[in-house]
């Protein structure tokens, strides 16, 4: 007959001694407790950042472009006028094509007469 424990409102059968190499807390081991049910998942790992960063943009605006060619706002305003410079108007804003931009670059560079502005 299994030993029985008192209590308040009558007997129990005493709980099973935990072996002895249980915790300084008295508490039962890991294995003991029952794997979290399936509904209960930790929170999905979020997804890493793209390697390549942010997309670049389409598009430079006056102070980007004058930045990018290393020059001042109004040097990029007076290339706006001419014919094969690569802007284009956006409502009030001017935009510069970032591929256009680099193009232009490159052909300002591939031997035709140099020109101050």
């Amino acid at each position: 007959m299994p030993q029985l424990e008192e209590t308040r409102g009558g007997q129990r059968p005493a709980a099973a001694p935990w072996p002895a190499q249980a915790g300084p807390l008295d508490h039962p081991p890991a294995w003991y407790y029952p794997p979290p049910p399936a509904w209960y998942a930790p929170p999905p790992a979020e997804e890493p950042p793209p390697p390549d960063g942010p997309p670049q943009k389409l598009a430079y605006s006056v102070d980007e472009a004058a930045q990018a060619l290393g020059v001042s706002r109004s040097t990029i305003y007076n290339l706006i006028h001419r014919a094969d410079f690569p802007a284009l108007k956006v409502g009030n804003r001017q935009l510069i094509s970032r591929e256009g931009l680099a193009e232009w670059v490159r052909n300002q560079a591939g031997g035709e007469r140099r020109r101050q502005l």
